[in-house]
This record gives structure tokens, sequence and C-alpha cells, in this order.
């Protein structure tokens, strides 16, 4: 994979022409990345002037366009401003350059937190057009143990193996002109798009298959596409060009997904696509808003059998009432919707894009898959330190006691700041690396002062 160069200045600018039905004078995108070699956050902000848009003044005998790019970043937990600067842009006009964009990219390195992203763009002569907007963006920390699918970028054109390495555009051999107006169809037939996939060497898998699906907006999948890799690399990065001037103009989910050839590890992104093509327009089409949240993409492309893996590692958090209403449902819609319920309710900030809460558990639910399996049960997500491990998050310690001449292996798991401090004792009764839960202090748990008190010397 690549690595970063950071941008805290104005890149330069690309020229393309571009004529689109509806587009904006002004238009921004951004997604999300890491680098894998030494596990940094970084963010991609793409933007475009329409360059018709802008005013024309006469500066020493040369017609130029003035305009002026902003960007603030606050990191919402404390509050500060991590980024603030303003760019002036100032471009020689022709009369060959009316119907082309001015597309721009900017990068910033960010740590693991919230963030508050302030846009701004304005013409430095003309005080009708003044653009604003903001954005909350989560950066989370670098997925060492489990599959990660970055965002997707939407792109005009992408050059693989360019030799353009001096291009702002250019990362992975590959040149890459986001499209920061999501929008395709007459104008623009051919849907690029660009995304990386990390943590492919994370666990025992040795085979995934990555999946690129195009959906409209009743589901009906319109596009699929997939390819199998072996995990050779730990990282890969995942490009596809979907023509989109024969699909019915309104608002379409583009996802890329990847998932081991069991079905038991996977991760996908999503992405919002606008298409537009003048003789395919329903009255109907609403380009403004779509009611599908992130989760219910999500949802949407997996498999039934992935539908019922997810409920039942979530189990362990259901309610008896809502055990009892998931063994009613036999019609995986209905569970995909019953799934979608139970996550958004749970929900700890539903301001954001992202399902923190759900994210956070699935990413426990792979680590024990990871460390927990046995001969017994080989998904550590079934095994008793898993149960707990997923249920209460990591313990604040772990005494391991292998070697004990008076008992077999065992563990005690201290949770600190659980109901005023709990412990769970953890033995491996056989010597076979199954170990089971014999005691805790935790309400509701096995409560088994003998056992302590045998393992306890």
């Amino acid at each position: 994979m690549r690595g970063i160069r950071f941008c805290k200045y104005f890149c330069l600018l690309f020229l393309f022409t571009f004529s689109l039905f509806g587009q904006n004078n002004f238009e921004y995108d951004y997604a999300r990345f890491y680098n894998p070699a030494d596990g940094s956050s970084y963010v991609e902000l793409y933007y475009s002037f329409v360059r018709s848009a802008l005013s024309t003044v006469s500066t020493e005998d040369k017609n130029v366009s003035q305009g002026k790019l902003a960007v603030k970043i606050i990191d919402k937990r404390d509050n500060q401003i991590v980024f603030n600067n303003m760019w002036q842009l100032d471009i020689e006009n022709s009369t060959t350059d009316d119907d082309k964009l001015l597309v721009g990219l900017l990068e910033f390195p960010l740590p693991e937190s919230e963030y508050l992203f302030d846009i701004s763009a304005e013409d430095l002569n003309n005080p009708e057009f003044n653009f604003n907007s903001s954005f909350d963006i989560s950066v989370t920390p670098f997925p060492e143990s489990s599959i990660v699918v970055s965002d997707i970028q939407l792109a005009t054109a992408i050059i693989p193996q360019s030799q353009n390495t001096e291009s702002i555009f250019y990362k992975n051999s590959i040149e890459i002109t986001p499209n920061p107006s999501l929008i395709y169809g007459d104008s623009n037939p051919v849907l690029f798009f660009y995304s990386e996939i990390y943590g492919l060497s994370s666990g025992a898998v040795n085979n995934f298959i990555i999946e690129q699906k195009l959906f409209d907006a009743t589901n009906t999948m319109v596009h699929d596409k997939q390819r199998k890799i072996s995990n050779e690399h730990s990282s890969v990065v995942e490009v596809g060009a979907i023509k989109v001037n024969e699909l019915n103009s309104g608002i379409y989910t583009l996802v890329i997904s990847v998932r081991d050839d069991l079905n038991m590890v996977s991760a996908n992104s999503t992405k919002k696509v606008f298409i537009y093509n003048r003789d395919r327009v329903d009255e109907s089409t609403n380009f403004a808003e779509s009611q599908k949240s992130m989760l219910e993409s999500e949802l949407m492309i997996m498999s039934d059998d992935e539908i019922d893996y997810m409920y039942e590692t979530a189990v362990y958090i259901a309610t008896e009432a809502e055990k009892q209403q998931w063994k009613k449902l036999s019609d995986y819609d209905a569970k995909r919707k019953f799934l979608s319920s139970f996550w958004e309710k749970r929900d700890s900030d539903p301001t954001t894009e992202i399902n923190e809460y759900k994210r956070d558990y699935y990413e426990r639910v792979a680590y024990a898959n990871k460390n927990y399996g046995n001969v017994s049960r080989k998904e550590g997500w079934k095994t008793d330190r898993g149960r707990v491990y997923i249920t209460y998050g990591a313990p604040g310690e772990i005494e391991r006691f292998q070697n004990e001449y008076y008992s077999q292996p065992y563990e005690i798991w201290q949770y600190y700041n659980l109901d005023g401090g709990v412990i769970f004792l953890f033995a491996d009764e056989q010597s076979l690396n199954i170990y089971k839960l014999v005691h805790s202090t935790k309400k509701g748990e096995i409560y088994n002062y003998n056992q302590y008190l045998k393992y306890v010397q």
C-alpha cells in the first residue's frame, strides 16, 4: 500500500470536461483510509468548483476567477480546533474552460476521535456565491485483528498503473479523479469507484470473496460482481467501473463487501450514488434524500446465513421479549427489519452515521473468535470466556495460573468498573484449553464460592 502524503496546503487543481444537469456551484465529499504500514488514519476531502459559476475579473491584462476555500476541523471530545486554514484560488480563464470543473484533494492525518468538519467556499468577486456546510466524522483505530473495508471513493476516471506519480490523485499506482457530486448518468455514464480492504491476514482464514453490488431504491440489485483472493497480502485495493447510462434515474446504494469462503468473517462499506438519465426519469424520484440508513444497507446485502449469524452472536444482549419475537420470524426480510430496529435502539450516538455500539460489539465478537476458540467450540464467541468478553468488554486485569500443583489451569478476570468491581473465574478442568466459568461475583452469573476456594489458595 502507498505511503501517505499529507497536504496542509492548497493542492494543484486538476481540470476536466464535465457538464452535468443539476451540478451545484460547489461540491465536496470525503473518505477515510488507513496506512497499514504504521496503522495511522487519515481523511481525504474532495471538492469541486464549477468554473463558469465564478466571476471573472481583469488583473494585469489577464482574466481570472478568484475563489476561496476554507476548512476547519474540531475535535468534539475536547472542543479543540485541530486544523484551520484558508486557500485562495486565482484561476486564469480561457474561452475553452467554461464547462470545466476545478477539482482538488486535501488529506488530513487524524488520530482516533470524533470530529466536526466545517467547509466554506466563496467567490471573492460575487457575494451571492457563498457556500457553507459541516459534517461529523468518526475516526476509529486501525483494525489489527479484524477485516475492514474503507470508505468508498467515487470517481469520474480511474487510470490503473498510472505513470503520473506527481498527480495529487495518484495512490497505489492508480490515478483516481474524484467525483464530489456523486452524480452519474447521461454526461457521466460510468460509475468509477475505489476502496481499500485491510486485515486479510489477521486470522486463520486463507481465502476471501470480494463483491461489488449496486442496488436501486427498491433494493433491487442491478449489478453484481465478485472475485476470489487469498490472504497473501494483508491489504488490497478494490476498484470498479459500472455503466449506468441505461439505468433509471434515482438514488442507488453501492456496496463493497468481503467475506471468507465459509461466511464466518465479513465486512462491507456502502455509498450513496445519484443517477440522472434524462430519458429515464420517474416524476416521483426524490434526489434530495434517501430513507435507507447505513445499517439497512448493510443488512440488505447479507445472505440468510449471515443474518442468522448476526442475531446469534447478539443474543447475549437481547431481552427475553426480543428472543421470543425472533423465534416467531421466518421471513428474512422481517429478520432484517428486526435487526435494524434491534441495533438502532442501542445506538449510543444516533447523530453519527456509524452505530458505535454495534461496531464495538462485533469487534469483541471478532476478538473472541480469534482468541477463545477451542477443540470443543471452535467459534470463540460460543465459549464462556468469549461470552463474558463480548458481553462485558475487556477485563481490567487477567491473572493466569497455568502450572499450580494443587489445581488444573485457571484464569481470574478482574473488572474494576463493573458493579463496583467483580471477578470471573474460568477453569480448564481437563487441561484441554477448554475454560469454563465456574464462579463469578457479577450479579446474574454463576456463583460458587466453593469452586473459588478450590482454585484460589
